[in-house]
């Protein structure tokens, strides 16, 4: 009854969102980031720096109208794009730029 209730809370935040399909995929990026932390005894950088083909994949599956991207100079990095917005295991609010997702932060400064 609890979950029913929990459920039935987070679809009515998402569906009263101004952007209801961006508020979604925040919850479905934050739900598998737990997921595969979880999974793989990791912390979302573990995620983005070793499965993040796997979690963009996942999250392609179930978000209708993402893009998956990868970055292939330098070390490589997938990640979800939607709305002119970049997303990953790190980043679930979304930047305007990839070049800002932590992942590319890092290897610039390096």
């Amino acid at each position: 009854m609890a979950r029913a209730l929990t459920n039935a809370l987070l679809l009515r935040s998402i569906l009263n969102a101004p952007d209801p399909a961006a508020a979604y995929l925040q919850h479905a990026l934050k739900r598998t980031t737990q997921q595969f932390c979880a999974q793989y005894s990791c912390t979302p950088q573990g995620v983005n720096e070793g499965s993040c083909l796997e979690f963009a994949g996942a999250i392609r599956a179930a978000c209708i109208g993402t893009k998956m991207r990868m970055q292939e100079s330098g070390p490589p990095h997938c990640f979800i794009e939607h709305n002119g917005k970049f997303y990953d295991a790190e980043c679930h609010q979304g930047v305007c730029d990839w070049h800002e997702l932590p992942f590319f932060k890092r290897l610039a400064s390096n």
